[in-house]
């Protein structure tokens, strides 16, 4: 409120600032969240914890995707997958390999939004828990209905 002299009383004129992030920080920080999904799919995906992903594994995350074809199919896919990313078939796919794949917008890779990416991180996730304990005691994984020792 002015005062009788038509000036702002001190009280008046101070305003509370909140530190603006810079653009750059959100953005590395909305990288690193991305991140953390790929990462976390990707640990869900590796059955057998060998830090790389063969078809098997990586067939659970295409069908989640929109992949509807036979496990034949999707063998064959896998192959031109690897070859198109440099890696061998028989050693896997690694996680620095996996995480470009998601963010690759071209014909060769499986682009996804970040929103994207959690909802197939919440489905795997649930598939994963819904195997029950009894394959964990059988020492065998079961992961959307497909069994792997």
């Amino acid at each position: 409120d002015p005062s009788p002299t038509g000036q702002s009383s001190p009280a008046a004129a101070e305003v509370t600032t909140v530190p603006i992030r810079p653009a750059w920080r959100k953005a590395r920080q909305g990288l690193a969240a991305r991140a953390q999904l790929a990462r976390a799919i990707f640990h869900v995906l590796d059955i057998d914890g060998d830090g790389r992903l063969r078809a098997r594994e990586l067939h659970f995350f295409a069908q989640e995707t929109g992949f509807q074809g036979s496990s034949e199919l999707w063998n064959d896919e896998y192959k031109f997958l690897c070859q198109d990313r440099g890696l061998e078939v028989s050693e896997g796919m690694p996680e620095a390999a996996f995480s470009a794949f998601l963010d690759d917008k071209s014909e060769a890779g499986c682009y996804c939004s970040d929103d994207e990416l959690r909802k197939v991180l919440s489905r795997l996730e649930a598939r994963r828990i819904s195997c029950g304990a009894a394959a964990e005691d059988a020492n065998v994984m079961v992961l959307a209905g497909m069994a792997y020792q």
